[in-house]
């Protein structure tokens, strides 16, 4: 099971959105069975972010103003893969 939510990102993306996706792990072959096409977007970006390191994420949130400007929202999907 991914760890980022892929329906989540397919209907934000389906709709139009830019989306990036924080996670610890991003497996490629992963993500792109889970996306299909969709998962080489450029409205995609893929951020391997531990959230407990400021530094990584600022870096991850910069790189994303750059590219495509103030994010407009934010879902938080954290939760427990037991």
């Amino acid at each position: 099971m991914a760890n980022w939510a892929p329906k989540y990102v397919q209907a934000l993306h389906t709709r139009g959105a830019k989306v990036a996706v924080f996670a610890q792990n991003i497996n490629e072959e992963r993500r792109e069975k889970a996306l299909g096409e969709c998962s080489h977007s450029p409205r995609l970006a893929f951020y391997q972010v531990d959230i407990t390191d400021g530094d990584i994420v600022n870096r991850a949130l910069d790189d994303i103003e750059q590219k495509w400007g103030t994010p407009d929202g934010l879902v938080n999907n954290a939760g427990i893969d037991t």
